[in-house]
C-alpha cells in the first residue's frame, strides 16, 4: 500500500512538473499572466472523500467519471463499460440499448429514471435525451420526466444548450432553436453543395446562432434571430473544408464566437466584426474561459497528442503546451485551470499581476 501511494504521488507530481515545464518553455508568456502549481491527484489511487457543502467539479477520463473539489479531493469515482454523460449537476452511465436510464445528482443521490429509450446528455442542470435513431431530442426534467420532444427527419449532427434555450444542427442543413418550453424556430444557412450542419451554437441570450455548415462551399455564418425573421450578421467561406463535426461556441458574454475550421481555431469578434485565425493541428475539442479574467484555454487533439492553448483577451495566443494521452480534458474555475490526462488531474492557479 505504501508503494502504491508513493507511486501515485510520483506520477502525479511528474505530470504537474511536465505541464509547467512545457507551459514556460513552449512560448514566451504574457507579462500579466502568472501560473502557479497547486496540486495533482491520481484518480485511480486517490481515496474517495465526502465533501458535503463544497463545490464539485465533474471529470470523465477514459471509462471513469466522478467529481472532485477545487482543493484536490476525489469525491466520487465510477467506472462504466460503454458510455456516460456528466455535468456539474447530473451523471449517468448507459449501454447501447439504453432504456429507462437511472441518473444521479453530483452528490450521488438518485435523481430519477429517464422515461424513454435513448442516450442522455447533461449540461449543467439541463438534461436531454437523444433517440436511438439520432433524429429526435427530448428535454428531461430533474426527475426524469419527458417535458417535450422534437422529431426530425435527418440525424442530429450537432447540439448545444444554454439556460435560455438549445440549438440542434441536422444532416439536411437545418438548424432548430428550442426554447426552454420546446417552442421551435428554424434557421437554414444554405449556400453549399451539400448543406450539412457540422457545428452550431446559441448565444447566451438566445438571440444569435453561429454555425459551420456545408461541403463544397463550407462557411461560417452568424445569424441574428428577430422574432420570426433571420438576419445574417456575418458569413465567411472557409478556404479549407472538413467533413467532420467541429466545435462552435460563444464566449460567456456573447461577444465572440470560437469555431474550428480545418487547421485553425478562429475567433470571431461580434462587436468589431473581425476574425482572428490561430493555426492548430487537429481538432479543437473545447474552449474554457477563466471566469472574471481575460484568459481562456483551448484544447486540441491530433492523434494521441493534446495541446492546451492559452489565450489572452479571447484571441491572442500567449502560451501552449502539448502532451500525449488516451483521454484528456480541461476545466476552469475562478483563478484556476484543471488539466486531466489519463488518470491524473492537475490544478494550476492562474492570475494576472
Amino acid at each position: 500500500m505504501k508503494f502504491n501511494k508513493r507511486k501515485a504521488i510520483l506520477i502525479a507530481s511528474g505530470f504537474l512538473f511536465f505541464l509547467l515545464y512545457v507551459v514556460f518553455a513552449a512560448r514566451p508568456l504574457s507579462e500579466a499572466l502568472h501560473l502557479e502549481p497547486a496540486w495533482t491527484i491520481d484518480i485511480a489511487e486517490a481515496e474517495v472523500q465526502p465533501a458535503a457543502g463544497k463545490e464539485l467539479l465533474p471529470y470523465k477520463l477514459g471509462h471513469t467519471l466522478g467529481y472532485f473539489t477545487p482543493e484536490g479531493a476525489i469525491v466520487s469515482r465510477v467506472t462504466f463499460p460503454f458510455a456516460a454523460s456528466i455535468s456539474s449537476s447530473y451523471w449517468a452511465a448507459f449501454l447501447p440499448d439504453a432504456s429507462r436510464t437511472v441518473f444521479y445528482t453530483s452528490d450521488g443521490r438518485e435523481a430519477g429514471v429517464i422515461g424513454g429509450s435513448g442516450f442522455p446528455f447533461f449540461d449543467e442542470d439541463r438534461a436531454f435525451l437523444f433517440s436511438p435513431g439520432g433524429a429526435a431530442v427530448s428535454r428531461i426534467s430533474g426527475t426524469g420526466q419527458i417535458l417535450w420532444t422534437n422529431e426530425g427527419y435527418a440525424p442530429i449532427t450537432s447540439f448545444e444548450s444554454t439556460p435560455n434555450g438549445a440549438v440542434a444542427g441536422y444532416a439536411d442543413g437545418i438548424i432548430r432553436l428550442f426554447s426552454p418550453e420546446g417552442a421551435v424556430h428554424e434557421v437554414e444557412p444554405g449556400g453549399s453543395g451539400f448543406p450539412v450542419i457540422l457545428g452550431a451554437a446559441l448565444s447566451p441570450d438566445a438571440r444569435m446562432v453561429a454555425s459551420v455548415s456545408g461541403i463544397q462551399g463550407q462557411r461560417f455564418i452568424l445569424t441574428r434571430v428577430e422574432g420570426e425573421v433571420n438576419k445574417v450578421v456575418s458569413h465567411r467561406y472557409l478556404e479549407r473544408e472538413t467533413n467532420e463535426q467541429v466545435l462552435v461556441k460563444f464566449n460567456a458574454g456573447g461577444t465572440c464566437v470560437y469555431y474550428n475550421p480545418l487547421g485553425a481555431l478562429c475567433v470571431y469578434d461580434c462587436l468589431r466584426g473581425t476574425t482572428t485565425e490561430i493555426p492548430v493541428d487537429g481538432a479543437v475539442i473545447d474552449v474554457q474561459e477563466v471566469p472574471g479574467g481575460p484568459f481562456a484555454f483551448g484544447l486540441s487533439k491530433s492523434g494521441i497528442t493534446y495541446t492546451v492553448w492559452i489565450l489572452e483577451k479571447m484571441s491572442k495566443v500567449v502560451g501552449s503546451f502539448s502532451f500525449e494521452a488516451d483521454s484528456a480534458f480541461i476545466r476552469t474555475s475562478p483563478g484556476a485551470l484543471y488539466v486531466g490526462k489519463n488518470s491524473t488531474i492537475a490544478k494550476i492557479n492562474v492570475s494576472r499581476r
